[in-house]
């Protein structure tokens, strides 16, 4: 960012304008009150001087910044310095001093090459002096024309050094801003993605007589992959219950998720599941990309009959625990391929039936695949199926506490966690 930019160039170029004003004022006043006798031609050089000072004030102040050029302001202060000092004392004269200040405003707006610049001028000009004195004072012209451009070159390098940091420190903190507010709206969607997703899955469960249902879900992210929808019919006194997950992580998975679980009961499964899955897979593979897929456990339950009967498409298969002997058995025969990859797409129904008291168990791969506590073996199939065996005879809820605490004992799971029960209840 270059200083003339800044809202603070006009406030510092009239404090700076200010200062030398009220200093030339001083010293004119005192070598006018000091020395009296003077040539009439040094008191219309000073009167020029102050004259010069109060204008360039009133343009200041009244007028656009830009229309007064910068470096005209340095080389006139450098001529009516230049003047005065020609009428008090030459080579001596107290204004010289007064060039060290044009010389560090010189730097300040035309960085080195600007500081060399006037620091030049003033030294030649200070040579000039010494010629038109007529007492020889070669020595002070020796010893103070050199450091006008020493003074300049090296201000002009700080300066511009400065700048160089100035500008740097500015664009990182424009880069730090923008990155900031970038994570903050991307935070922002992430939050309006999920409350969207949470509202279009249903996650309060249905009640019907005869079974209990208990939901767990967790996603990864601030949205997940995992999807799950209920279908229920109370005059028939069915449920459906799928359990899906999307491959991939984040945003994108969670659109699909969402439109699958969202879209899953409009298809009406409870009419015929097989044809109701044959149309959602025809459905995603016109709009997915072809990398992108979908697994489905797709369960129907009678609760007055106990008939279950199952669909599968790529999932984990569906566990179910025996109330009468505490055996876990896996419903895994007659598995399809996941939906969205082939156009024809055809799965296998298994029937089973669920005795009172028996526990079904729905979970996507998130569970049997997370990090136990050690970090590198996983939350297998095998410790899953003890702890149904030790928690299943105290209920759905007391299950799903154990699954989920035994899940944070190696500390958050690097993948969506969705854990649906169903128990046919006495």
């Amino acid at each position: 960012m270059n200083l003339l930019e800044t809202e603070e160039f006009p406030l510092l170029l009239r404090r700076g304008r200010w200062a030398l004003a009220l200093t030339e004022a001083a010293i004119s006043l005192f070598l006018a009150l000091w020395y009296r006798e003077r040539p009439p031609a040094a008191w219309v050089s000073m009167g020029l001087l102050l004259t010069y000072n109060m204008v360039v004030l009133a343009q200041l102040y009244r007028l656009s910044i830009w229309r007064i050029p910068i470096r005209l302001l340095v080389v006139l202060d450098l001529l009516f310095l230049g003047n005065a000092a020609y009428y008090t004392g030459a080579a001596t004269s107290p204004y010289l001093g007064l060039c060290y200040l044009i010389v560090f405003v010189a730097a300040l707006f035309g960085d080195l090459k600007g500081g060399l610049g006037v620091g030049l001028l003033a030294g030649l000009m200070t040579v000039a002096l010494g010629f038109m004195d007529n007492t020889n004072h070669w020595e002070i012209v020796r010893d103070t024309a050199p450091y006008f451009l020493i003074v300049g070159g090296f201000t002009g390098y700080l300066v511009t050094q400065m700048k160089t940091y100035f500008t740097r420190y500015q664009e990182g903190l424009a880069r730090e801003l923008e990155q900031k507010q970038t994570e903050q709206t991307h935070q922002h969607e992430l939050e309006l993605a999920r409350e969207i997703q949470q509202s279009s899955l249903l996650m309060t469960v249905p009640e019907l007589p005869g079974l209990k249902l208990v939901l767990r879900t967790q996603p990864s992210h601030e949205v997940g992959g995992d999807f799950h929808a209920f279908i229920t019919d109370s005059a028939t006194e069915r449920l459906g219950l799928a359990v899906g997950d999307v491959a991939g992580k984040g945003i994108a998975a969670a659109l699909v998720a969402t439109s699958i679980g969202s879209l899953l009961p409009y298809l009406d499964p409870l009419r015929g599941a097989h044809h109701a899955l044959v149309r959602l897979n025809k459905d995603l593979c016109g709009r997915l990309p072809t990398t992108t897929f979908a697994t489905l456990l797709y369960a129907e339950i009678e609760a007055s009959a106990g008939t279950l009967r199952l669909w599968n498409a790529g999932h984990p298969p569906a566990l179910i625990w025996r109330a009468r002997d505490g055996h876990v058995e896996s419903a895994s025969c007659g598995q399809a391929p996941p939906l969205g990859l082939f156009a024809i797409w055809r799965a296998p129904e298994q029937e089973l039936t669920l005795a009172p008291g028996d526990l079904l168990i729905l979970h996507s791969d998130g569970i049997t695949e997370a990090r136990t506590g050690d970090g590198h073996s996983y939350f297998d199939e095998a410790r899953l199926l003890d702890i149904i065996r030790a928690h299943a005879p105290h209920g759905p809820e007391a299950l799903a506490d154990a699954i989920f605490t035994a899940l944070h004992e190696g500390g958050e799971p690097s993948d969506d966690l969705t854990l649906l029960l169903c128990q046919r209840t006495r």
